[in-house]
């Protein structure tokens, strides 16, 4: 009986709050506000951690962008040394984080150029002009007949790479035919065993190889494309060899081949023209400019040093040693043993 008394007594007092809160306005109502720490109540227990714990430390330089496409911007209410990119960069690198100059940031860097879909062109480069030569024609008139004018001739074998028109002949030699396009592809399948080469080189007389058109296999098959740019470099290499001795047309002096003059690792092989019956004539362009050439040839030797000043060093003596009944050697250096 003694504890019923106070419960009911604080059941009383709840319904007549709860009663008395219904006719209260909002405006009589006072702010809720936290309560504040007691004095005595000492420190907390319960620390948050810090920053260096939160994060943790690395010693390596943070990530900046090494190269970024587009150009910058700047943004409304910034300030005016400020500079936004409008892309994100394209690589990413570890490196020092470096504060940009003044003037890197006044004026905005140039938009990297996009490649073209097709071919890939190296920038900045130049080729040389294509050999020019004669068309190959037979003598005789009937020859002409028989086999240009009454022969069905095939269309051009062409040697593309990968950086455009043209193989370059000392990667055939080389055995890189990486670049080189549809390098599998059989050649001649409808042709004779052998064709015929010909050259028509300004200044130098005209001149005409054979090589086969079947590979050396078991059965015996058309060769590949790739085959056949070796076949024409070794041909055009045979050239070069048996004509660099000789004399050139003195209006030709620009095309004149040999060590020193145009050689195989400045030429290109375009195509293969069939000119008559059996006949395929090769076409070239130089890598580069003709000029290019020209000027190394006039460029000077360079000087020769002259020998350093002092004694001359001794001869070296030369000894014989008895190694055996009947013979003996010989070596360098030291007295004679």
């Amino acid at each position: 009986m003694s504890h019923s008394a106070p419960h009911q007594e604080s059941s009383d007092s709840m319904s007549q709050s709860a009663t008395s809160s219904r006719h209260v306005s909002p405006a009589q109502i006072p702010p809720v506000r936290s309560p504040r720490p007691s004095q005595s109540a000492g420190p907390s227990t319960t620390r948050l951690p810090s920053l260096t714990q939160l994060i943790p430390w690395n010693p390596a330089p943070p990530l900046v962008p090494a190269a970024s496409i587009g150009h910058t911007f700047p943004m409304q209410g910034s300030h005016p040394d400020q500079t936004f990119q409008r892309y994100p960069p394209v690589q990413i690198s570890r490196l020092p984080a470096v504060a940009p100059a003044r003037s890197e940031l006044a004026s905005p860097p140039q938009a990297l150029p996009i490649p073209l879909p097709g071919k890939l062109q190296v920038p900045g480069t130049r080729r040389g002009p294509v050999i020019p030569q004669r068309r190959y024609q037979p003598l005789t008139a009937s020859d002409r007949r028989r086999y240009v004018e009454e022969v069905d001739l095939q269309s051009s074998i062409l040697f593309n790479s990968l950086d455009g028109e043209g193989f370059p002949l000392k990667d055939a030699l080389n055995h890189r035919y990486g670049a080189l396009e549809a390098r599998e592809e059989p050649m001649f399948v409808q042709h004779g065993p052998s064709i015929s080469l010909r050259l028509n080189w300004p200044g130098y007389q005209p001149w005409t190889r054979q090589i086969p058109t079947r590979d050396f296999r078991n059965p015996p098959g058309p060769i590949t494309r790739d085959k056949l740019t070796k076949n024409v470099a070794k041909s055009v290499q045979r050239f070069i060899e048996e004509q660099k001795s000789r004399e050139i047309e003195p209006a030709e002096e620009q095309w004149r081949v040999g060590e020193g003059y145009i050689e195989l690792e400045d030429l290109l092989l375009l195509r293969l023209d069939n000119v008559s019956k059996g006949s395929w004539q090769i076409q070239l362009q130089l890598l580069t400019p003709l000029e290019n050439k020209q000027r190394r040839l006039d460029a000077p030797l360079p000087a020769i040093r002259p020998a350093q000043s002092g004694p001359a060093p001794p001869p070296r003596q030369l000894s014989w040693k008895h190694v055996g009944p009947g013979s003996s050697s010989m070596r360098h250096g030291g007295p004679p043993l």
